[in-house]
């Protein structure tokens, strides 16, 4: 169950429309959803629970246990006067205390740390702008699709992301209607790309978020993740079905215009792809040199290279090193001994087995953790860490602004 905080008097909430909605998928798929009513006084009115709950403060009593590289930005709003900053700080004390997963908020105090929380696993903080989409991509990842709920004439998997993707829906109504400047053979292409390739893209984002709510809940209430193998699995097919995509554009405007490219030269990294785009399509050559969208490449070339045909990436813990953890192993035997003395009531042979590990787990229980989502990848650039997780989204709006150049092209040029 997803819980989600709407902050002091969000504006969203006083929209009939947008309420309604809100309550559906607090019914329909189990959200927990909450309204600050008060912050002064912290009431909290449950929204499609039903629930109601209050809590009191006192000034700024109640305090906040981030991690220390998050002390800095906590402590500049808890220090600012203003009214907009007091009602941030009371927020994350309301939210934290009341663990929740999501803070729904306008509020720019909050949004301008977001990127830091994200950072370290800590809460997601989203702008109200975005929070209906939280709702069907937490939905669909946990496999509740709206359209088979509320059963539209029976809408089906494909068709519920096209229509509720208004990007992809206008280039199918375009390129998939009697007007369509596509005919024969090359019409199969665009059917695929809008009506499989990219709802797959979709349906795994929406998999990776949604377990990695799961992911950092566990981690706030310090409880065991199960799901991991699912996680990377969505995780390296993600990678798999975008490259994918990208590379079945590049099919399809060689087939439309009858470049003649073999189709295993038809890559968005293929030499000869490229130098047929830089002589016949110079436009479409200068977009992908954009310097935002060239280092996009590279990242998911990277990672999807290694996915496909190396060593299958998988989400580490990043922790940094304490006191304790660099402890000798000689002194972290006598802590282990006079913490659970129980466990060396074996065998020696099994201690002399056991011990080496032992010591291990105990002092990267001592580390900070940094975060839980990284990986790391090598590019022209170096070896470097990358969180795939927290950039899925950005990774969506990369893909959907090539599919938008790559079609208008065709538009263009056909």
């Amino acid at each position: 169950m997803l819980t989600i905080l709407f902050d002091h008097n969000s504006p969203i909430l006083q929209d009939y429309e947008t309420r309604y909605i809100i309550n559906n998928y607090a019914s329909l798929f189990n959200f927990d959803i909450y309204e600050i009513v008060d912050c002064f006084k912290g009431s909290i009115i449950g929204i499609g629970s039903h629930k109601e709950r209050s809590i009191y403060t006192e000034g700024n009593k109640l305090d906040l246990t981030w991690n220390q590289w998050l002390q800095d930005d906590i402590e500049d709003i808890k220090t600012d006067k203003s009214e907009l900053a007091n009602n941030a700080y009371k927020s994350l004390e309301i939210f934290k205390l009341l663990n929740m997963d999501v803070l729904c908020t306008n509020n720019e105090r909050l949004l301008n740390i977001k990127g830091n929380m994200l950072s370290f696993g800590k809460l997601y903080i989203i702008s109200e702008e975005y929070i209906l989409e939280t709702f069907k991509s937490y939905s669909a990842g946990s496999g509740a699709f709206a359209s088979q709920k509320f059963n539209f004439n029976r809408i089906g998997f494909n068709t519920f992301y096209v229509q509720e993707n208004v990007r992809l829906w206008k280039h199918f109504l375009y390129f998939l209607g009697k007007q369509s400047p596509i005919q024969n053979k090359s019409i199969e292409h665009v059917r695929s790309i809008l009506c499989h390739r990219m709802p797959f893209v979709l349906y795994s984002r929406d998999k990776i978020k949604h377990h990695s709510y799961e992911k950092f809940r566990a981690e706030r209430q310090k409880l065991d993740y199960k799901n991991d193998i699912e996680l990377a699995y969505y995780l390296n097919s993600h990678y798999i079905f975008l490259f994918g995509a990208l590379d079945h554009l590049c099919v399809l405007i060689n087939d439309v215009l009858g470049w003649g490219l073999d189709g295993r030269d038809c890559s968005i990294r293929g030499k000869k792809f490229r130098k047929q785009l830089k002589s016949k399509a110079p436009g479409l050559d200068q977009f992908l040199e954009i310097q935002s969208i060239k280092e996009w490449l590279d990242v998911i070339t990277a990672i999807r290279h290694k996915s496909a045909h190396e060593i299958v990436k998988l989400t580490s813990d990043i922790l940094f090193m304490t006191e304790k953890s660099e402890l000798s192993d000689d002194t972290i035997k006598e802590i282990l001994r006079k913490e659970d003395p129980a466990r060396y009531n074996v065998a020696r042979e099994v201690i002399d087995l056991s011990e080496d590990l032992w010591i291990h787990d105990w002092r990267i229980n001592q580390c900070t953790p940094f975060s839980s989502t990284m990986i790391q990848i090598q590019t022209n650039k170096g070896y470097s860490l990358y969180d795939p997780i927290l950039s899925v989204d950005r990774e969506i709006e990369m893909l959907f602004a090539t599919l938008d150049a790559f079609l208008s092209f065709i538009i263009c040029n056909k």
